[in-house]
């Protein structure tokens, strides 16, 4: 808008406040109202109505197309905010996973730490273990008559076979004395190795039966 506008407007408002100003019209009234009415006609003109109503139009249409760019601006921020914020989330969603991650890492390491390392198992192992899986399964000697032997009876036992000579001393009484079936040293002593395991592990379960006399390794 220019300065001759500007100043155009600005008279335009004085000349109406001048009209308001008029006093009523009557007899004595009709010369000042007549003075002013001229005075003021130069902002009444079809010109001047002409000319606002092109800057109304123009300045309508310049709000309407600042409107439609501030329409347009929001779209852009709040497309942009969705953006950012899908972004946010998959950062959020990625440092999730890294921390699952690290902690399962962590966790793994801390089992793998903690493993015991793997025995290989020699054959006077495998010979015992096995010997002790067949007294079981094979001989019958369950762990519940094994839990009867209080007093040392496979101790004995094991004794008899690790020195057959003795056997007559160290043999259960109450066993039937053909269950002694001794035969070569390295068989005698896996059967021995075998009964001894059979003690400890009725000791264990005596252990955890009476927890006033719990098992303390040395």
């Amino acid at each position: 808008m220019t300065r001759h506008t500007i100043i155009n407007i600005q008279q335009i408002r004085d000349d109406i406040c001048k009209r308001k100003a008029m006093p009523p019209f009557g007899p004595d009234t009709s010369i000042n109202r007549l003075k002013t009415i001229n005075e003021t006609q130069r902002s009444f003109t079809p010109e001047v109505v002409e000319s606002l109503l092109g800057e109304i139009d123009v300045l309508s249409k310049s709000e309407w197309t600042l409107a439609d760019e501030l329409v347009k601006a929001q779209k852009r921020i709040a497309e942009q905010e969705r953006i950012n914020t899908a972004q946010d989330d998959h950062i959020n969603q990625q440092a999730d996973r890294i921390e699952c991650l690290e902690k399962k890492n962590n966790h793994l390491g801390k089992a793998i730490g903690a493993a015991p390392p793997s025995l290989s198992l020699s054959p006077a192992t495998t010979d015992v273990l096995a010997e002790r899986q067949r007294q079981t399964s094979v001989k019958g000697y369950t762990t519940q008559q094994d839990d009867t032997y209080i007093e040392g009876e496979l101790a004995a036992a094991a004794i008899s076979y690790i020195e057959p000579l003795a056997a007559e001393e160290y043999w259960p009484a109450d066993w039937h004395d053909d269950s002694f079936k001794p035969s070569d040293y390295r068989r005698n002593l896996v059967k021995a190795c075998a009964l001894l395991i059979a003690e400890i592990e009725r000791i264990d379960r005596q252990s955890e039966g009476n927890h006033d006399e719990p098992r303390i390794p040395d």
